[in-house]
């Protein structure tokens, strides 16, 4: 049993100890948050990192190819002009694709270094 003689100042230490845990808590939610966010950031600058090597190393790699096929094709009169532009629709369409995965890796790596710039 307390008595207020001896201890005045009992509320405010249960308020100001209420207070600190309450902080503490908040900072371990955000820990978590943080956490989680990094590891979705890292799986997706992944994503982005191995689509750009599936598409530099074999998709594009086959669209030009297949379009020095076609244009060899075409100049020889084996193919017609629509083969050899279907080919250069295709290798443009690699390439943008391309673009597209180089910027999202770009905005994962952003990511990721704003995460860090958090901890």
């Amino acid at each position: 049993m307390d008595i207020p003689i001896w201890n005045l100042r009992s509320g405010q230490i249960d308020q100001a100890q209420y207070r600190v845990l309450q902080k503490q808590n908040q900072l371990e939610n955000q820990t978590q948050i943080l956490s989680a966010s990094m590891e979705v950031a890292y799986r997706q600058y992944e994503i982005a990192q191995n689509q750009v090597n599936a598409l530099k190393n074999g998709i594009l790699r086959e669209a030009e190819s297949a379009l020095r096929v076609a244009q060899v094709s075409y100049q020889y009169g084996e193919r017609g002009i629509l083969d050899y532009l279907d080919a250069q629709r295709v290798l443009r369409s690699a390439r943008s694709e391309l673009i597209n995965a180089l910027y999202e890796l770009e905005i994962a790596l952003i990511e990721i270094q704003r995460l860090r710039a958090r901890i």
